[in-house]
């Protein structure tokens, strides 16, 4: 996760490391596993439950940036929170 100062514009950033056992669509099951993909949300500066540890089922339109495969407002769905694994 990436916090930038209150002086610049609203932007929540992750980046995710991709689990294939649990992909749900053929491009990320191609994906090596420890494939990173950035999520970015614009407008947000934090985004409730999203935190390291946290297991992601997120979709969007995949754009390279940086070299990175960033997708921006991606819907997203909180499948597992670290302490639920107990």
């Amino acid at each position: 996760m990436r916090i930038l100062p209150r002086s610049s514009a609203p932007q929540f950033d992750a980046t995710i490391a991709l689990h294939t056992q649990r992909a749900a669509s053929p491009a990320a099951e191609a994906a090596p596993p420890g494939t990173r993909v950035r999520l970015v949300w614009i407008g947000q500066r934090r985004i409730p439950g999203i935190d390291p540890g946290v297991d992601l089922a997120f979709e969007g339109m995949v754009s390279l940036i940086d070299g990175i495969p960033t997708i921006h407002n991606p819907r997203y769905e909180i499948v597992c929170r670290p302490e639920e694994s107990l």
